[in-house]
C-alpha cells in the first residue's frame, strides 16, 4: 500500500492501481480528509451533515469488499509473477 500512496502522491493514478487498488483509493480518500480537515478548520462548518447519508452499512460492506477484492487481485499478479 505504501507503494500505491507514493505513485498517488506523484498523480501516477494508473501505477498506483496497478500496485494496490485499496491502497490508491486510500490515498485519495486521505488526501480529501486532508482538503475537508482544512475547510473545517478554516470555517468551522461540520461536514457532519453532509457525510451521514454516506455513513452508513452498505458503504461500510462495499469497502470491506473492497479490501479483500484489491488483496485478491495483489495477490494473483504477485502470483502470476512468480511463475
Amino acid at each position: 500500500m505504501t507503494t500505491a500512496f507514493a505513485y498517488t502522491a506523484r498523480a501516477d493514478f494508473i501505477s498506483a492501481f496497478v500496485a494496490q487498488p485499496m491502497g490508491a483509493m486510500l490515498a485519495i480518500a486521505a488526501a480529501i480528509g486532508c482538503v475537508v480537515a482544512l475547510g473545517v478548520s478554516f470555517t468551522g462548518y461540520q461536514f457532519q451533515r453532509l457525510f451521514d447519508p454516506l455513513l452508513n452499512k452498505w458503504w461500510f460492506s462495499a469497502a470491506i469488499i473492497l479490501f479483500f477484492a484489491a488483496w485478491l487481485w495483489k495477490f494473483t499478479c504477485m502470483r502470476g509473477s512468480m511463475q
